[in-house]
């Protein structure tokens, strides 16, 4: 592993702490948009949160569901009721996005305007158990989650580019994750959906039927297929006879017309079946609308098994390269995910995507230097510093 990421920390989504400065008169979870005009009309402003970052004379107007004072600004003598006073971290905020506030309090971060995915995660349960999970499943029922998701969608701004579903296993919420679908579809019908799912859930045509009659313009399911040999998928998310069910689900997607991406997550275990993957794929899967070969995130599960887990990307260069190529020759689209430019041959940057989450993006020192840095898609924080050997940057000539 190479030198030690650069001391940036990753933007805070939530607060599980928030100093209450007025009287707090939530007695349920509630969802706001957050503003910053205090000329809103009166109509909406209950559902809106105002952001107060600079204190004048006047007190704010009267009428907001809540009120957010970033941390640090000059405190107004008259308070509001339910007025919150929130970490500079925060100061991020913009028009449009969408908080969720509890009545102990808590603030998360649901919506933002301006980014070009948001990712819902309904659920932390899971029927798999990937042996690099970066987000550990949990057992306790949490399906107020969705309810709560299903709410919030109302307030979502509809120029939003995508909205991400992920886990846990969304598909384990079975109606009420269609009706999570039928709610994007009827409140954002132009905003792309991304569904993260271990895909066996498909192996169910009247599931799939329901999810069909959902009917959105552009709905994509990524699933895992982490081999094209079943035993070694299987043991990858530890669940004896996945890969035929994950091939089932596949098949029944697609004769309902809904778009795939394969997920192939690179580690010790399946880094030398890259080629035949990708063979398997031309041959059997051309249909598939994309594959992502994506580097691991040295969290969770990933963390804990890292050195049963870890390869160096120059190891499994070669074979990266041939399978990608091959996958782009048979008119199958190809996505190199969280791999930096410099460990990549100059004929792969074509395909290489930034693909991390700007909220756990980071880049290391020497990347200051590369001038290629703002194509780079960096690192992720949450991998405790682990980064491939060989980072080296791309310097003027």
């Amino acid at each position: 592993m190479g030198e030690a990421l650069e001391m940036a920390k990753m933007i805070r989504l939530t607060d599980n702490n928030v100093k209450v400065i007025s009287h707090n008169t939530l007695t349920e979870t509630k969802f706001f948009v957050v503003t910053e005009n205090i000329q809103s009309p009166n109509a909406i402003r209950e559902k809106n949160a105002l952001l107060v970052r600079n204190v004048t004379d006047e007190s704010p107007p009267d009428g907001f569901g809540a009120y957010l004072y970033i941390e640090g600004c000059n405190l107004p003598t008259v308070y509001h009721q339910n007025s919150y006073l929130i970490s500079g971290e925060f100061e991020y905020l913009s028009n449009g996005d969408v908080i969720r506030i509890t009545n102990k309090p808590n603030l998360k971060v649901v919506f933002r305007v301006n980014i070009s995915t948001n990712y819902l995660t309904v659920t932390e349960q899971c029927n798999s158990f990937c042996i690099m999970c970066s987000q550990p499943p949990k057992k306790e029922n949490d399906s107020h989650l969705i309810r709560e998701y299903i709410r919030s969608i109302p307030l979502f701004s509809a120029s939003a580019k995508e909205i991400g579903i992920s886990g846990g296993e969304p598909t384990l919420l079975g109606d009420d994750f269609v009706e999570l679908l039928s709610y994007l579809n009827s409140y954002l019908p132009r905003t792309s959906i991304h569904v993260l799912t271990n895909g066996k859930a498909f192996d169910n045509r009247v599931f799939v039927e329901k999810i069909s009659q959902t009917k959105h313009f552009d709905l994509m399911f990524g699933i895992p297929l982490y081999s094209s040999v079943p035993y070694i998928h299987d043991f990858i998310v530890q669940d004896k006879g996945a890969f035929n069910r994950t091939i089932s689900g596949i098949l029944n997607l697609k004769q309902y017309g809904h778009k795939i991406e394969l997920r192939f997550v690179i580690q010790q275990s399946n880094y030398e079946d890259i080629e035949l993957f990708s063979e398997f794929v031309s041959r059997n899967l051309q249909f598939i609308d994309q594959v992502a070969f994506m580097g691991l995130e040295a969290t969770g599960f990933a963390k804990s098994n890292f050195d049963s887990l870890w390869i160096e990307p120059e190891f499994y260069m070669d074979k990266l390269c041939n399978a990608v190529h091959q996958l782009s020759r048979s008119k199958v689209k190809v996505k190199i995910f969280n791999h930096q430019l410099c460990m990549l041959p100059k004929s792969l940057w074509p395909f290489s995507v930034k693909s991390i989450s700007d909220w756990k993006n980071c880049y290391i020192y020497t990347c200051e230097l590369c001038v290629e840095k703002s194509a780079c898609g960096g690192f992720f924080s949450t991998s405790d510093g682990k980064i491939p050997k060989g980072i080296k940057p791309f310097t003027k000539i």
